[in-house]
């Protein structure tokens, strides 16, 4: 976030909230319960999943990464094979019948098969009853969409690897003494990685790619770990900016950092 921007949201919270203080955080080093202990916050979001390792305490920046195969492509995804197999069409102009229903779908029936291959011939179809009435079958599609998080390649995205494998790539660009805490800490956090299954199919995916290392994939009910820690964590660790320090001299406050 650079300095002009923060400007502008300080002075938003300040003169029209009316708020005493603000510190700016990362929210990866939020999503670990010890905010001075290590390992790696999985962020899959609605537009991006992000991959941050944090030793002690301190984001290794130069070793994160970030992609857009994330929330909002399952969905877009769904809605192309459905609208492929069933030749509905998912029409943003007309309520509930948009991307919107796509996400509901996605969310209730979507999950991470533990072997793609395998899981396609045995899948359960579930009905589903489109906007317009129609009955349609959900079967493959339940986990197609999911697995796009693991093979990219299925929406064309071949330059990029399997989740898995970015996070050895992740990992592998900190410093050697960190990396048993971080295999044994990994820490899924953000909406779109709820699928159940989800942290299973990284913790088998992770121990074949990895077969000698201790591998930890960790989840917290309704991901709501960021908002928990920020709660519990010593406020005198941040470096706050306060109302009085910003309007005095706001062109020196602790935004250099």
């Amino acid at each position: 976030m650079d300095y002009n921007f923060k400007e502008k949201i300080l002075s938003l919270l300040f003169n029209r909230f009316n708020v005493i203080s603000v510190a700016f955080l990362n929210s990866a080093e939020l999503t670990l319960p010890d905010p001075l202990s290590t390992g790696v916050i999985i962020d899959i979001g609605d537009s991006t999943t992000k991959i941050v390792p944090i030793c002690r305490g301190q984001v290794i920046t130069n070793a994160q990464y970030c992609h857009d195969i994330a929330g909002n492509a399952i969905v877009i995804y769904l809605a192309k094979l459905l609208e492929n197999r069933y030749k509905y069409k998912f029409n943003a102009d007309i309520p509930g019948h948009g991307l919107e229903m796509a996400r509901k779908i996605k969310e209730k029936f979507c999950y991470v098969a533990q072997n793609f291959i395998e899981e396609r011939s045995e899948i359960i179809g579930q009905y589903v009853e489109l906007p317009n009435g129609q009955l349609i079958i959900m079967d493959i599609e339940r986990i197609q969409c999911p697995e796009i998080l693991f093979q990219p390649n299925l929406i064309g995205r071949n330059q990029i690897k399997s989740l898995p494998c970015l996070i050895e790539k992740v990992i592998n660009k900190c410093e050697s003494i960190h990396h048993d805490e971080l295999y044994t800490n990994i820490i899924l956090t953000g909406g779109s990685s709820c699928f159940n299954g989800l942290k299973e199919r990284i913790q088998k995916d992770l121990s074949i790619l990895i077969p000698n290392r201790d591998i930890v994939v960790k989840s917290f009910p309704q991901r709501k770990s960021t908002w928990i820690s920020t709660a519990i964590y010593d406020n005198k660790r941040y470096n706050w900016i306060n109302k009085k320090e910003w309007r005095i001299n706001h062109k020196k406050s602790k935004l250099t950092e």
